[in-house]
């Protein structure tokens, strides 16, 4: 991904005004980012890059042509200092990004079965933001006081599981497998890992891979508070 070409800019509005509303974010693996994309980390591994949503075309954002809009923003509610800088300017057009990508990019949402009892979500579409609805999926669901488990192995679905009970001992290990199945085969990989939504805040799952003359297994290494989760709910071990 590069900083868009001249004839690809040819098909943006005149006003930049205009322009801003074609803006969305779009998640990509941390290593396809480079210095002439506008881009941010927002979950381990995975960064969110901004792209014009063109009819026929996605168009990368970059920094040659984000100052002009930015000088087209809207003047911030408290106009203060801080807010009305570039930087400011910047967080407002990230935030219309997401905007325009929740507003826009609704998924369908299917509820299958890892096993009885044990569900699994899926919020799907052909879109290619698809993906960017992992950064807000407590909106889809009302979490529990454990939380969730989701995983976005490409950009066209977000995989999730809600914590309710000893179910969670079935539901990783597949989910891992899932992911990692679904990274290797779908359009657009994003990530083969799973992470757990707690409390407004996610942490990665750690996965080893160790190959033997029996084959491929996979190691599971949760995080210190996922760990203690499991065990109260009796699905640790």
């Amino acid at each position: 991904m590069t900083d868009p070409d001249p004839v690809a800019l040819g098909a943006l509005p005149d006003d930049p005004a205009d322009a801003r509303r074609l803006v969305k974010a779009r998640l990509v693996p941390e290593d396809r980012v480079t210095d002439d994309l506008v881009h941010r980390p927002v979950l381990p591994g995975i960064e969110a890059v901004l792209v014009f949503d063109l009819p026929d075309r996605l168009v990368p954002l970059g920094p040659r042509n984000l100052a002009a809009l930015l000088e087209a923003a809207e003047p911030t509610p408290d106009h203060s200092d801080e807010a009305d800088d570039d930087g400011g300017r910047e967080e407002v057009l990230w935030q219309d990004a997401f905007d325009h990508v929740a507003a826009e990019a609704l998924p369908d949402i299917d509820v299958e079965e890892f096993g009885e009892g044990v569900p699994l979500m899926l919020l799907a579409s052909n879109s290619f933001f698809c993906a960017t609805n992992a950064l807000w999926i407590e909106r889809f669901l009302d979490p529990p006081p454990h939380g969730l488990l989701f995983a976005v192995p490409h950009r066209h679905v977000v995989l999730v599981h809600a914590i309710h009970d000893r179910g969670v001992g079935l539901a990783l290990p597949n989910l891992v497998l899932l992911a990692r199945h679904n990274y290797a085969e779908g359009e657009g990989a994003i990530s083969p890992d799973v992470f757990w939504w707690h409390e407004g805040e996610v942490e990665r799952i750690d996965v080893v891979e160790t190959t033997n003359a029996e084959g491929t297994e996979l190691a599971i290494n949760v995080p210190e508070g996922l760990a203690a989760v499991l065990t109260e709910l009796g699905a640790g071990g």
